[in-house]
């Protein structure tokens, strides 16, 4: 509930607010959703020394990259000019990236040291499969991945290449947007990967086939392993 004098006005100066209040609304401004941001943007915001120090962990936190060019502007401003505002940056959306953005991929994983969860759709997953992100011993250890196989051929390409990086050691939860036949590919060679892997949560497109429980069944024979399933 405003004051009084403040929800008589038609516009709220900015200004009346106590400091933290207003960290929180352009907290809000800055926090990244997926929803809006595929229809507005928002323009240059100045800001002061101490709003940037409070809103950077806020801006930086959580990353939807897009396109190709969102992709080498963030990665020039996080490898060469802003390095410091990496550390800050804790979970990447990779969004309907061509395999050309493989080699800038690399790049911008190498440069994120804390970051905590790596989502790819479709095609972001075949440009990092295509990429040599797999020779990476520094920057990104995600310990959650989000990644969609829309296909059986798609669950090999997965599960063949970026679930063997090095840069995957420490993943323990694996959330797959799936088809029930492509579901039943992955879990089929999920024993060989993933050693610290502990979740497994799978979006299926359609009910599960019997052959995908039996998949499941053979790999909790083989390691400890809490599986979720959600079916349209």
């Amino acid at each position: 509930m405003l004051p009084t004098a403040l929800a008589a006005r038609k516009t709220i100066d900015y200004r009346a607010f106590p400091k933290e209040i207003q960290c929180e609304i352009l907290a809000w401004l800055v926090a990244p959703d997926a929803e809006a941001q595929a229809h507005y943007g928002l323009g240059s915001l100045t800001l002061s020394r101490t709003h940037y120090r409070a809103l950077a962990p806020a801006a930086y936190h959580t990353l939807y990259i897009r396109s190709l060019s969102a992709l080498h502007r963030l990665r020039h401003t996080l490898v060469l000019r802003r390095p410091e505002l990496a550390g800050y940056v804790r979970c990447v959306h990779l969004v309907r990236l061509p395999e050309a953005a493989a080699l800038g991929v690399e790049h911008l994983l190498l440069a994120l040291p804390n970051l905590d969860e790596l989502a790819l759709d479709v095609p972001s997953c075949a440009a990092v499969c295509r990429s040599t992100a797999d020779r990476l011993q520094g920057g990104a250890k995600p310990r959650r991945l989000r990644i969609a196989v829309p296909s059986t051929e798609a669950a090999m390409d997965v599960s063949g290449t970026l679930l063997t990086f090095a840069m995957l050691g420490r993943m323990h939860t694996l959330h797959v947007a799936a088809a029930p036949q492509a579901a039943v590919t992955l879990v089929q060679r999920l024993g060989a990967c993933g050693a610290a892997l502990k979740h497994l949560h799978l979006a299926l497109d359609a009910p599960p086939e019997d052959a995908l429980h039996d998949a499941l069944a053979h790999l909790q024979a083989q390691r400890t392993l809490h599986i979720s399933i959600e079916a349209a």
